[in-house]
């Protein structure tokens, strides 16, 4: 097999969650050795952090060769015990399972479709450069957010220590405190329409240029890792351009009930809490999985282990149906990757008789991928500052009752505002 600078295709590794790596190799050419070396862990690389509530799926090393116009591959954690030696992407393709686009439940796999050097690299970096083209695909039953392939270490494969001039020059600016000095790709679906955001099959692959300076044709390893966001430390509270959706026009009524239990299309993740089941009721709140709303309509300021876990308090008051049209109400909006769940609570008005004929129409959109959560407020009129907001609570609290964003007893939520709940790693 020829080793010139043409673009050449390359293969393809599959890494658990769990560190795991069940590799089967495919046959390559025939005649050519790689003269690979058990990989060293660099000796002098910093830490470098993670934002709290991100996961590492992968992480695996790329030893480049320049001179020799070549790269070779291996996973940075072993599998039972032993080191998986690098294999030259000229020679074979490393797999899981031997097809690319499938692999077991909670892995990632990372496939090469090509390589270049100096003038075969992307435009603006074909000057001292070497460069893969790469995808990224995931076998999550949900969707996956803030996904990045980062840089943590580019060391010399003799030495061990760190070199510098040989990093990522064509990476993503740094978020979330991630650091980008030496590469970071954030990697998005083609039908996403938000960053950084991989779908469900078929939308769970995305496909970055990766280039890299070569100034002097040393050969290096490059220790990377893949991060996303699994689980939230916590969000950010702002005001929102989303628009009211009257799914009690154009979805389904579930009428004046107490609570109701519903499958949404797509799992959404709370906190640390996935779960594509939900359970809203008339006091104005939403919980996730087997936990119920309370009947309670007497509010309280979050966190607190005595209001529901995990939850999303839309807004939490002594309110009950008004005595026209009122009913709760659910609607799916647009396609995959890019799905909002709307639930509405439409004509309710207040238990307490000086403020029976109020009208609250308000809802909450929840986002596909993204995990953002909306609160929008139709109307809200009456007779008194209830309607808004001066006695409910408004806000998301975690699995334990322990973590919350919200507003409390605050007169906020009157009619035409939105705001977002935004997650953060």
């Amino acid at each position: 097999m020829s080793t010139s600078d043409s673009w050449k295709s390359l293969g393809r590794w599959t890494i658990a969650l769990t560190g795991a790596l069940l590799l089967g190799i495919l046959p390559g050419c025939v005649g050519e050795q790689t003269d690979s070396a058990p990989a060293i862990e660099p000796a002098d690389a910093p830490s470098v952090p993670l934002p709290p509530k991100s996961v590492v799926l992968g992480e695996f090393i790329a030893h480049v060769r320049p001179s020799r116009r070549s790269i070779t591959f291996e996973a940075a954690t072993p599998a039972a015990g032993k080191g998986v030696s690098p294999q030259s992407i000229d020679e074979l393709n490393v797999t899981q399972d031997g097809v690319t686009g499938s692999g077991p439940a909670n892995t990632i796999e990372l496939v090469t479709n090509t390589v270049g050097y100096n003038g075969q690299c992307p435009i603006g970096y074909q000057t001292s450069s070497f460069c893969g083209n790469v995808t990224l695909r995931h076998f999550f039953s949900g969707s996956l957010a803030n996904v990045f392939v980062q840089v943590i270490s580019v060391y010399s494969p003799t030495t061990g220590l760190e070199m510098t001039g040989h990093g990522g020059i064509n990476g993503d600016a740094s978020e979330f405190g991630l650091d980008a000095t030496k590469g970071l790709w954030k990697y998005t679906a083609p039908a996403a329409t938000t960053a950084g955001v991989l779908g469900v099959s078929p939308d769970n692959s995305g496909t970055r240029d990766w280039v890299f300076a070569n100034p002097d044709d040393a050969d290096t390893y490059i220790k990377m890792r893949v991060i996303s966001s699994l689980t939230y430390a916590g969000y950010i509270f702002d005001f929102s351009s989303q628009a009211f959706v009257d799914a009690c026009a154009t979805g389904t009524s579930v009428g004046a009930v107490s609570q109701s239990t519903q499958t949404m299309p797509f799992p959404f993740t709370l906190y640390g809490n996935t779960s594509s089941t939900v359970k809203f009721n008339k006091r104005g709140m939403v919980t996730f999985g087997n936990v119920n709303g309370t009947a309670s309509g007497t509010n309280l300021s979050l966190p607190n282990t005595s209001a529901p876990k995990p939850a999303l308090f839309v807004f939490w008051d002594d309110i009950a149906y008004g005595a026209s049209g009122a009913a709760m109400c659910y609607k799916t909006l647009g396609s995959a990757p890019n799905r909002q769940y709307v639930i509405e609570w439409k004509n309710m008005n207040f238990v307490t008789a000086a403020d029976q004929t109020a009208s609250l129409t308000f809802e909450t959109i929840l986002s596909e991928g993204t995990n953002n959560i909306d609160v929008i407020y139709d109307t809200m009129s009456g007779p008194t500052t209830r309607t808004t907001g001066d006695s409910a609570t408004v806000g998301v609290q975690n699995a334990t009752g322990t973590v919350a964003t919200f507003e409390f007893n605050t007169p906020d939520f009157g009619t035409g505002n939105a705001y977002t709940f935004v997650p953060q790693p």
